[in-house]
């Protein structure tokens, strides 16, 4: 008798029918759970759990919607332009490296220890597999609107709370402070935010820093323009007005000159284009000169940084602390960056370099290098901080050639978000945020043309990707 062979082909192609099958079954409950993880984002420092390190709420969601949503990881990231493809692979690459070649410094505490690589690389694999997701998901042909109100809705509640926040550890209301979790670079560990507007403290929501907070509802603010200009009832915007409004006090109440700095360059820097493109130059002449104006004030009030006493609230004194230590701190991360140029420490090993540096193996809690960049240099180098630039910067330019080849309101609207969200991280943090993933995804969608769109990896029995 003879024996049946099984033919490689056919099993090829049994398996992917049943990961279509999978992925036709799972794709609604993928999608709830980016949502609601995008709705989370605003719990940065709330709700959160210790397990030596912290787990952000938005963070588990997604890392749940990775797994259970494999099939649109890799369906978002095959139809992607190949250049940003192969940047993220190549930030991949470079992390492996310098995780393998790290030093592994260790300072003996919980989030400075032997495993702190590992949990910057699931970190990094997170937020690929987000940007996946968001392009898998929501690709050509399906409405993006539920994604954008969410990534709203989380800015507004942002902004309410830091709202009520600024009148309630006035007056000592309840609810005053939630967070779960303490600043870890013992900066302003639980203590008084200094004072702000009309003499009252300064408010940082569920967020470590006022500066997160200001950078986070910045970063909400133009999505308010996009939804505005995709609602078609007067209801809508009504509601869409309210939640800018709490967003905008919030901002206010922070008193972060840096997040008011980030926020209007940028949006002007997305304004004079739509104005000239538009030919609208009645108005692109005064835009120009606000951007000319901001651009000259930037460095000045880095400089004299207690010229914006009278405009914050906040001390001259108070100012020009706060801008010493972030000067400080960044050539203190340049002078570690120096002694391993091309590869770094390894993931994660900016903060315990600069803690051993200026406080010692027993200091009380991790620096903060104060900035993705002075992060990336010290955790990869070089090559590190290159790869960051080919695809953070490859992904904000190509959101502008998109804007340039459709000049509306609503892309550009996004395209600012986004390039708030990049700038931010680059003078606060020490990686990319989820929310900066979702936000680079969807500014991909929209800003690929038709014919450039690879077609993904096809999947039998699924007709819509």
């Amino acid at each position: 008798m003879g024996t049946s062979v099984v033919k490689p082909t056919s099993v090829l192609r049994a398996f992917r029918s049943r990961i279509a099958t999978y992925a036709t079954i799972v794709e609604p409950h993928t999608r709830r759970l980016v949502l609601l993880a995008c709705v989370a984002f605003f719990l940065q420092s709330a709700g959160t759990v210790e397990v030596v390190y912290t787990i952000r709420p938005s963070f588990a969601l997604l890392a749940l919607a990775s797994v259970v949503g494999f099939p649109f990881v890799w369906i978002g990231w095959s139809t992607v332009p190949r250049w940003v493809l192969w940047s993220g692979m190549a930030v991949v690459f470079v992390y492996a490296l310098a995780a393998l070649g790290g030093s592994g410094t260790s300072l003996g505490i919980g989030r400075a220890g032997p495993e702190r690589a590992l949990v910057y690389l699931a970190d990094l694999g997170v937020g690929l597999s987000t940007f996946g997701l968001v392009v898998g998901l929501w690709g050509p042909g399906r409405s993006k609107a539920s994604l954008l109100q969410a990534v709203f809705l989380c800015g507004a509640l942002a902004g309410a709370y830091a709202s009520y926040q600024w009148v309630a550890q006035k007056h000592g209301w309840p609810l005053s402070d939630i967070l779960s979790v303490e600043d870890s670079n013992a900066f302003t560990t639980g203590g008084p935010q200094g004072t702000g507007v009309f003499g009252y403290e300064r408010v940082r929501g569920t967020f470590l820093e006022p500066h997160f907070l200001g950078a986070f509802l910045a970063v909400s603010l133009p999505l308010a323009v996009a939804l505005w200009c995709d609602s078609d009832t007067r209801r809508r915007r009504w509601w869409i007005g309210a939640a800018a409004s709490f967003m905008l006090f919030g901002l206010l109440f922070t008193a972060s000159v840096p997040a008011w700095a980030i926020l209007g360059v940028c949006g002007m820097l997305i304004l004079v284009p739509f104005f000239v493109l538009n030919g609208a130059s009645y108005a692109a002449g005064p835009a120009a000169a606000v951007l000319t104006m901001l651009l000259l004030a930037v460095p000045l009030t880095i400089t004299y940084p207690g010229l914006l006493s009278n405009l914050t609230g906040r001390s001259a004194m108070d100012l020009d602390l706060t801008s010493t230590f972030r000067t400080e701190t960044w050539r203190d991360s340049l002078e570690i960056w120096a002694q391993r140029p091309v590869l770094g420490y390894g993931p994660g090993q900016s903060a315990v370099q600069l803690t051993a540096k200026t406080a010692g193996p027993h200091g009380p809690g991790l620096a903060s290098p104060q900035g993705l960049w002075a992060a990336v240099l010290i955790d990869a180098g070089t090559l590190g901080l290159g790869c960051w630039a080919v695809l953070l910067g490859g992904l904000i330019c190509y959101g502008i050639i998109g804007f340039g080849r459709d000049p509306t309101l609503f892309g550009g609207a996004i395209v600012a978000a986004a390039l708030v969200a990049v700038s931010s991280g680059l003078m606060a943090g020490d990686r990319v945020e989820l929310r900066t993933w979702v936000l680079l995804g969807l500014l991909t969608l929209i800003a690929t043309p038709a014919a450039d769109r690879r077609a993904p990896v096809p999947l039998p029995g699924r007709s819509d990707v």
